[in-house]
């Protein structure tokens, strides 16, 4: 038996598998990397949602406080709005121009 013909196959399956395992952490690596970014940004947005629930729960406080003060307000007196007022028309651009009167002569 030859052991080139057997020593070349397995040289070439063991590089391969070398080659395939880097490359398997390579690419664990890159999706540890991806997921760890994912969770940075869920993160930062479960932060921004809390502080919009946040902000809208005191906006329901202060709402809630608007409509107490306006129930212990007077009603407000009820005015009649006044009539339109006639605006004055326009002088009309077309009409013609009355010529300056002479200048009055002294006898």
């Amino acid at each position: 038996m030859d052991i080139r013909r057997f020593a070349i196959p397995l040289a070439t399956s063991l590089v391969v598998g070398i080659v395939v395992y880097g490359l398997s952490l390579a690419g664990q690596q890159s999706l540890r990397s991806e997921l760890e970014q994912i969770n940075t940004l869920r993160s930062d947005i479960d932060k921004r949602f809390a502080t919009v629930e946040d902000l809208a729960s005191r906006l329901e406080s202060l709402d809630h406080r608007v409509v107490a003060v306006e129930k212990t307000l007077p009603p407000a007196p009820v005015v009649e709005a006044a009539p339109p007022v006639a605006e004055p028309a326009p002088a009309d651009a077309a009409a013609p121009v009355a010529a300056p009167a002479p200048p009055a002569t002294q006898p």
